[in-house]
């Protein structure tokens, strides 16, 4: 299903947009099949009213467009204001009916767990949104999650049991976990003192059996070491946790970033092409993108770009083995890279394509642990 949403051509860029905004106007960009990229901009009421129905598509009607007809496309990205938390601004992608293309679809959680509410259980959502692959008229919205099935500590929900089309074909691991249920932290540190209590409750009876003659007062001082260890056990369990759930967080900081940046990159390309009639920038070896030099400056001289963004561990290390298909984000050889982390890698042997590239730490809804490419159609894996 589709709506219709009317939408006009934009004439303002860069700092110009931020009167559109005042106005309750939101400024976007439509590409996709076929099409130059195209400046529009769309009142904020109209998007809001036409995106809470959750249809697949959008049939765009737009004022003085070659095109009279309604334009069919998805809503690839929504930006927003840090601050303000509104839309600042919108990509739409153009789609060909009968053509397979690469999208998301939204999870969208529904009921209760047994294990939350009864238990008092902590619900863990890893993954937000799944990659797929189909024909434009099979994607759908959304795809709901059950949460009444989770009825335990430690049950879990994975994509493979996630309700799909056949005609839908997921590009995630099948056995990455949607969402789960654990513990909460008073009844980890409960049942590991309870285990260590047991433990040393042996302990001491078998110390008494040995030694009959021992008196109260050495007992009592006995027990109270134990209780000691035992506290010291519970601290360094806590802080085990703590440092690993840290290391996390700053595993998931660093991927916000990167996508952040490869979605400025994205949208950096498709104003250079718009700029030089249709071409990308061309590296026909790949190369790490830079500011002073090759393709990042190209884009620094045009103004597509105020800064280049640089991976945070990585920024000159290259993908091994190197990407050089643009099509399939593969080598020669068909393979992908193997490396636990490079830079942003950009290489384009074509003007009328190109090749993005980048690694992720963890697993989040912009993708799961490991090498991602993109090309002017959107993600090849």
């Amino acid at each position: 299903m589709s709506s219709i949403l009317n939408a006009k051509i934009r004439e303002q860029t860069g700092k110009k947009v931020d009167k559109l905004r005042k106005q309750n106007l939101i400024p976007a960009v439509m590409y996709g099949f076929g099409i130059k990229p195209v400046n529009l901009v769309v009142k904020y009421t109209d998007f809001k009213k036409v995106y809470s129905k959750k249809d697949s598509f959008i049939d765009l009607v737009i004022d003085n467009y070659k095109q009279k007809n309604k334009i069919k496309v998805l809503v690839k990205e929504i930006q927003y204001n840090p601050i303000k938390d509104n839309i600042s601004h919108l990509d739409f992608y153009k789609v060909k009916l009968g053509e397979k293309l690469n999208a998301s679809i939204k999870l969208n959680f529904i009921g209760v767990s047994d294990a939350v509410k009864g238990l008092g259980g902590i619900l863990i959502e890893n993954i937000k949104e799944i990659k797929v692959k189909c024909l434009p008229e099979d994607l759908v919205p959304e795809v709901d999650v059950d949460l009444s099935l989770l009825k335990n500590f430690n049950d879990l929900i994975k994509i493979k049991d996630l309700k799909l089309s056949d005609k839908i074909e997921v590009l995630e691991n099948k056995d990455d976990v949607v969402v789960t249920v654990i513990k909460p932290r008073k009844e980890i540190v409960k049942e590991t003192q309870e285990a260590q209590e047991g433990e040393s409750k042996t302990e001491v009876n078998t110390k008494e059996k040995e030694a009959n003659n021992i008196d109260n007062k050495e007992k009592n001082k006995g027990f109270t070491l134990i209780e000691l260890l035992v506290v010291i056990s519970i601290i360094g369990f806590l802080m085990i946790a703590a440092v690993v759930a840290f290391k996390n967080l700053r595993k998931q900081g660093r991927d916000a970033t990167r996508v952040a940046d490869i979605s400025q990159l994205t949208r950096a390309l498709a104003l250079y092409q718009n700029d030089t009639g249709g071409e990308f920038p061309q590296s026909k070896n790949g190369e790490c993108l830079e500011k002073d030099n090759g393709v990042g400056k190209m884009l620094m001289d045009i103004k597509a770009l105020t800064r280049i963004g640089y991976d945070p561990l990585f920024p000159d290390t290259l993908p091994n083995p190197k990407p050089t298909n643009e099509a399939t984000g593969t080598d020669n050889n068909g393979k992908t890279p193997v490396n636990n982390g490079f830079c942003f890698y950009y290489k384009s042997s074509t003007v009328d394509n190109y090749l993005l590239c980048f690694y992720l730490e963890s697993n989040s809804k912009a993708g799961s642990i490991g090498p991602h490419c993109i090309n002017k159609n959107g993600p090849i894996y």
